[in-house]
């Protein structure tokens, strides 16, 4: 297991997703839903919904097509993130992802821990390329990404359906060294 020690001189956990984890996934990802947060998930999640999640994540792990870590802040999850693997021509491409609980935000644990999975990325898939998705207007996850070196390429007008509006979709790319 890993750890990180947040701003606050919080000691975060790290480890991969196991089985089991299905309730913990179910409160984290209805947390966001309900405080609508800017991820694309918007309806409440079953239990059985995220073992079936918990399942393929698990599987492409152990198949080296995902590096994930879920993040643990005294046995409560406040964050989690991937990388996938592309396939057949675009295999050198990875798709990042992340989400942290409200009250953790702005904290340093997303800066450490997507670097932590960016960089296992780099290594254990073989990816030089990572790219990822963003509402126009979360500022906060725009700034983590520009400080980790990811840069806009291009967006999709008004792809998104957030807060009785629609916003745009923000596409980003990380060149891997």
């Amino acid at each position: 297991m890993k750890t990180i020690v947040s701003r606050l001189g919080k000691t975060i956990e790290l480890r991969v997703p196991q089985f089991g984890d299905e309730e913990q996934l179910a409160k984290f990802i209805n947390g966001l839903v309900d405080e609508e947060a800017p991820i694309l998930i918007n309806q409440q999640q079953t239990r059985q919904e995220e073992k079936i999640y918990l399942g393929e994540a698990i599987e492409r792990v152990d198949k080296k097509l995902r590096v994930q870590y879920l993040s643990f802040y005294e046995e409560k999850l406040v964050a989690n993130c991937q990388v996938d693997k592309g396939r057949f021509r675009e295999e050198r491409v990875g798709t990042f992802g992340i989400s942290v609980v409200k009250e953790h935000r702005g904290d340093g644990i997303g800066f450490q821990l997507a670097r932590q999975v960016i960089d296992e990325a780099r290594k254990k898939l073989g990816i030089y390329l990572v790219q990822l998705n963003v509402y126009a207007g979360n500022e906060k996850a725009l700034g983590l990404y520009r400080k980790l070196g990811f840069i806009e390429y291009g967006r999709l007008p008004r792809a998104i359906a957030y807060k009785q509006r629609f916003v745009d979709r923000v596409h980003m790319y990380l060149a891997l060294e």
